[in-house]
């Protein structure tokens, strides 16, 4: 017994878990899936996806984390003003959130278009798509992309990157910088120059890494982490100071 005893002790110690995980309140809608989501101040906002019997949502949440004495609640806000998609892709910079990008397998339309959120006026607005995308949003899309927000200075932009393209069957490791001060020329369908151009700009900037749909992304200390996705679990660091 004490043999045994002392060879329980000598090998290594069980690995401590850090944090704890609590029960919150349940989203008010049907269960959804491949939704976009981005955080502004300490609320967080959930909007479209995948909701069941073939059917695509254009429902706006936000969460209110600390309400309810910490368990939280959801309140809805004004729908998304684009199309109903699944697998867009959300980022927020200061007081907008951004929502874009995605898929509706049931139309066989991949978008790439991008829409903002305004939370002082609590309304949406078309921004600029994504470069080589027709005004429409119904062209040259993407979907299962990254998505997040740094610094560069004293200034927030957001990123958008990777993902599938799907008129090429390609899978993609490209990164644009989106600057929401920038403009966009728009032009209507018969390629005739509008007077208002869109909010915001895009620029192509260093990528690295596997191509991949379904990655994720999260941020530290001003540096996005990039990774997994199409069955890779690699990871990469992206420096915005660096560029």
């Amino acid at each position: 017994m004490i043999s045994v005893a002392i060879v329980s002790c000598s090998g290594e110690s069980e690995d401590e878990l850090i944090g704890d995980w609590k029960r919150r309140q349940w989203h008010p809608g049907s269960g959804y899936s491949h939704a976009a989501a981005f955080v502004i101040g300490d609320k967080g906002y959930v909007c479209c996806g995948y909701i069941g019997t073939k059917e695509l949502s254009v429902d706006f949440y936000e969460f209110d984390h600390i309400a309810s004495g910490g368990h939280g609640t959801w309140k809805k806000l004004p729908d998304f003003i684009g199309a109903p998609r699944q697998q867009a892709v959300g980022f927020s910079i200061g007081e907008y959130g951004f929502v874009g990008a995605g898929y509706d397998g049931y139309e066989d339309v991949v978008y790439g278009d991008f829409f903002r959120y305004d939370k002082a006026k609590d309304k949406w607005e078309e921004v600029a798509p994504l470069p080589g995308i027709d005004e429409g949003g119904t062209g040259e899309g993407r979907r299962g992309a990254i998505a997040f927000s740094l610094k560069v200075g004293d200034k927030e932009y957001g990123y958008v990157g990777y993902g599938y393209y799907e008129p090429k069957n390609m899978y993609l490791n490209d990164l644009w910088q989106f600057d929401p001060e920038g403009s966009t020329p728009r032009y209507d369908e018969n390629d005739v120059l509008l007077p208002e151009p869109y909010i915001g700009e895009w620029k192509e900037i260093l990528a690295n890494g596997e191509k991949r749909i379904g990655g994720t992304a999260f941020v530290i200390n001003n540096k996005a982490y990039i990774g997994g996705g199409s069955g890779t679990a690699d990871l990469y660091e992206f420096d915005p100071s660096k560029l």
